[in-house]
This record gives C-alpha cells, structure tokens and sequence, in this order.
C-alpha cells in the first residue's frame, strides 16, 4: 500500500495559486457567501490597513483559515480542493473587482496598477490563459468562468451566451463586493491599493495530501467545520449518497443529485434557496411517513 504523506504550510493566496490549477470535489457544496461574510472579509481588510497606519509599520498578517488540499498527481500541480474553496473562490473574486476598479484609485502610479493587474491575472490564469480554480456546479462554472472571460478578454474561454448565462451567487457576490468598495470605502478616503496589499498579507494553513484515498477524504469532508459555514442537512445528504453508493461512479450520482432530485424538489435555478426547500421535502416526507 501507497504510504499517504501530509505536508502542511503556510501560504499566501498569490503563492498557493501559482503554478498550480485547482479543481472542486463532486461532493462540494455551491459557493454560498452571503453579504455578512463579504462585510467581515472587507473589515478584516481595513483593520489590517488601520494596524499598519497606527504602529506606522507594515508587517500586520491575518490568519484566513485552513485549505486542504489532494494532489491529484505527483507529477503534476493539479488539487482537488477538499476545504476552504469558499475562501478560495472569495479571494480570487475580490481580485478580479480590484483589477476592474484600480483606475479609481487617484492616488497610485500607474506602474504600480501595471505590476497589480499583471499580479491577479497570474493568480487567476495560467500561462496558457486557462482558468486556475475550476468549479464543480455547472451553472456557478459558467457564472465563474463568464467573469474572468470578461475582464480578462479571453478568447479561449467556451461559455454560453449573456442571455443564456443564470446569475449566481458568485456574479451577485462580485457586485457587491465591487458597490461596496467603490461607493463606501473608496468614498471614505479608503485605497484600492491599500486594500489589495492588505489582502495579499491574509494567509492560510495550507495541508496537501498525496494520494487517491477517497473514502479518507470524504471523510474528512463530512467533518470538516471550519468555513464558518455549516454543512446543510443538502449538504449532508448528498454526502452520505455519494459515500455509500454501490456500482454507480461518484460523479454519476452528482448527476442524478443535481438532475433528479435537485430539480424536481426545487424549481430555483440559482440554488439560493436550495437549502430551505429541501428541509421542507424532508420534512413532509418524514411526516408522510409517520402517517402512513
């Protein structure tokens, strides 16, 4: 048997993406940050910008959480993410508003906005303009994918059409955090620059598992509750379906997750209020049951 190794370190998001391309395990839940995670991600931003301005210095780091990772190949960098894609995805669309808006930045030189849009592109695209964090869920992929294909041009990058494309959280998620920073922080003497360098100094606990262990690995997922966000009774759901499935493959069971259940229970295409409707199925289904 294949000896399992763990190496754990400590990573910045510019130097956890780089060089590497990231895929979402099927048991992933979709991206679910909501306007309270966004307004504690930007405060955690000014407070490290506050701490340098009062101690006149420009050290101050944050801890941001816990990412684990599973290489998918030792001869390669790809990884799965088995924890922290919430963070991830998070990180990498405050970038992406902060390469759209740095002109509304009076204050810095344009060199300097050269070097930081050149920065997030590396973060965000290999060199082969291909796109680093790949996700799971079809329609946050296609909302994802359209975002980084318009700010960055790309010709490369198959999607569907604008009329065609559902609005996800992740596309309202970069709205936000773009209205925010332009009409609250922008307007209170805040620097887009300050704001990216303060994002720059939020790191992660990064742990990388080597190996195929995929019953170890889900696992680990079932447990795992260190996003902030806790694992839905969907969630939950999905997660035990995929582990004790028979002769049907995993992503086979996503697609009957998402086809077959998921659609019938709920008609909301953009998966907001998923959650809610399946707890309601649960529960008529259970009292059908008792009744019965």
């Amino acid at each position: 048997m294949k000896k399992k190794q763990v190496n754990i370190s400590k990573s910045g998001f510019g130097d956890l993406l780089e060089e590497s391309v990231f895929s979402l395990p099927y048991y992933q839940r979709r991206y679910s940050w909501q306007e309270k995670n966004w307004r504690d991600f930007i405060e955690s931003l000014t407070n490290l910008i506050n701490d340098d301005e009062e101690e006149k210095t420009n050290n101050s780091i944050k801890f941001f959480g816990n990412i684990i990772l599973q290489r998918q190949s030792d001869d390669d960098d790809e990884y799965y993410i088995i924890d922290g894609q919430q963070r991830l995805i998070s990180t990498s669309l405050f970038f992406l508003v902060v390469y759209e808006i740095l002109d509304d930045d009076k204050n810095g030189e344009e060199w300097e906005k050269r070097s930081i849009r050149e920065e997030i592109k590396n973060y965000l695209l290999t060199t082969k303009q291909e796109i680093r964090i790949n996700l799971n869920n079809p329609e946050d992929a296609e909302d994802y994918r359209h975002l980084l294909k318009s700010s960055f041009e790309l010709t490369n990058a198959k999607g569907k059409e604008e009329s065609e494309r559902v609005k996800t959280l992740i596309s309202k998620a970069k709205d936000f955090v773009q209205e925010t920073i332009v009409n609250e922080l922008i307007g209170e003497g805040h620097s887009v620059i300050k704001l990216y360098k303060a994002a720059k100094k939020l790191y992660f606990a990064v742990v990388t598992l080597t190996g195929n262990e995929d019953e170890i690995i889900q696992e680990m997922f079932m447990s795992l509750n260190s996003t902030g966000l806790n694992l839905s009774i969907s969630d939950l759901l999905k997660s035990l379906l995929i582990k004790n499935r028979n002769k049907l493959k995993a992503d086979e069971v996503q697609k009957i997750w998402d086809e077959e259940i998921i659609k019938v229970i709920t008609d909301n295409s953009e998966g907001t209020n998923i959650n809610s409707e399946m707890n309601r199925f649960l529960l008529d289904f259970l009292l059908g049951k008792i009744w019965t």
